[in-house]
């Protein structure tokens, strides 16, 4: 359960975070296709609020899995969204690497 909660506190900084990059970072495709794999993400960490039997905790670890599956290019999106958010406004580079930076520590560290 602990790190259930866990996951779910951490995807809920990382969807704040997306919500205060500027407009223009926000409309890039792979900047909202990354946005909707976290929001489905923690949706079904929504779904599954308490784990207290086994086959609970079974059913998680699958959607888990599913999750992880789904977000393994996770890093080539935000590449992607740099390199077309840069060419768009060169000004934004500072905003969108601070956000690149965290965004990848936090994904680090869980």
């Amino acid at each position: 359960r602990q790190t259930q909660y866990q996951l779910k506190v951490r995807m809920g900084h990382r969807l704040q975070d997306f919500l205060f990059l500027p407009y223009k970072a926000m409309a890039d495709p792979a900047v909202r296709t990354l946005y909707s794999k976290y929001v489905n993400a923690y949706t079904i960490h929504e779904e599954f609020d308490d784990l207290r039997r086994p086959e609970d905790v079974a059913k998680y670890w699958v959607a888990l899995a599913a999750i992880f599956e789904e977000n393994q290019n996770v890093t080539s999106l935000l590449g992607m969204a740099r390199r077309r958010i840069i060419r768009l406004d060169p000004g934004l580079a500072p905003t969108f690497d601070n956000f690149v930076s965290s965004f990848l520590v936090s994904r680090i560290g869980t």
